[in-house]
């Protein structure tokens, strides 16, 4: 689903309404009764009322603001490492999906103190290096954006956005095991008690440079992050719609501005979904970049 609509959370939710097996106790969702409209004095007061509410809040928003400067890495190397895989996108995307076994990720993530996101960095970060070579491009790290969701599950009745973001530097020297534990590092000092902190920050830039039409010069010539990477734990076991099994689910992302690439991940029924979406313009070489993700995968668990 479109995040105009719903984040990634809100999206499984409303798959949990259309798979078969909901469970009756779930409360229907209200539908809103007519109301008269109001007088202009039920307006002022109203005016007032959330004026009173903004500065009691304020406090608050502003330990929020801290605490997003942490989840953006507060400010470290601003700047993503120049490479090809950042130039302008056009219209046409290309998928394929690579498949490992989750509990083999979770393994090799424990080894390490890592989490499957790491797992999940390392690996991806991994076959973009990869690529690069073969570009006759050696950078030493790259910069991932990962969404950060403030909610772990939400209602089909309450869906919207709720997400911040966290870039990571993600080194590329080294083994699998010893970027894994730099990687976790990393991550766990970024990661708040309260997620999705950074969304206090960069909402209202992103929404002053919608007001200005700047958003998409924006998007288009940012030297921020190299890729996204999006990461969903999804339903443990078997669903059915209609008396018809779910064999697997695919998830897709879309790429934006001058990021050629991008991730997403989805666990489902035991299986990690990994799913790569390029510009081909960009990234004609899509089945190599998934050969080299599989790659990736195995040296980790092995």
């Amino acid at each position: 689903m479109h995040h105009v609509l719903a984040d990634g959370i809100g999206g499984l939710a409303v798959l949990a309404r259309l798979v078969d097996g909901l469970s009756a106790a779930e409360p229907a969702e209200e539908t809103a009764a007519a109301s008269p409209a109001p007088r202009p004095r039920d307006l002022l007061a109203d005016c007032v009322a959330e004026r009173l509410r903004e500065l009691r809040r304020r406090p608050h928003a502003i330990a929020r603001m801290r605490a997003g400067w942490t989840e953006l890495g507060r400010g470290r190397g601003r700047r993503a490492p120049r490479c090809s895989l950042n130039v302008a996108t056009g219209s046409r995307r290309k998928v394929v999906t690579v498949e490992v076994g989750l509990d083999g990720v979770r393994a090799a993530g424990r080894r390490s103190g890592a989490t499957v996101n790491d797992v999940l960095l390392v690996a991806v970060t991994g076959a973009l290096a990869a690529l690069l070579r073969r570009r006759n491009e050696f950078p030493q790290e790259l910069v991932v954006s990962v969404p950060v969701s403030a909610r772990s599950s939400t209602t089909s009745g309450n869906l919207g956005n709720q997400v911040g973001v966290m870039p990571v530097r993600v080194p590329l020297a080294g083994s699998i095991e010893e970027r894994l534990t730099t990687v976790s590092g990393i991550t766990r000092a970024q990661k708040m008690r309260t997620r999705g902190t950074s969304s206090a920050l960069i909402g209202p830039i992103f929404r002053f440079l919608v007001a200005v039409r700047m958003f998409r010069w924006f998007v288009d010539r940012q030297q921020l992050v190299n890729s996204f990477l999006t990461d969903l734990s999804g339903p443990r076991g078997q669903l059915a719609v209609a008396g018809a099994p779910i064999a697997g689910i695919a998830p897709i992302t879309v790429t934006a501005g001058n990021v050629g690439v991008a991730f997403a991940a989805l666990s489902y029924a035991g299986t990690l979904t990994v799913t790569i979406i390029v510009d081909p313009a960009v990234i004609p070489e899509i089945h190599e970049l998934a050969t080299a993700l599989q790659e990736q995968f195995r040296a980790a668990i092995e």
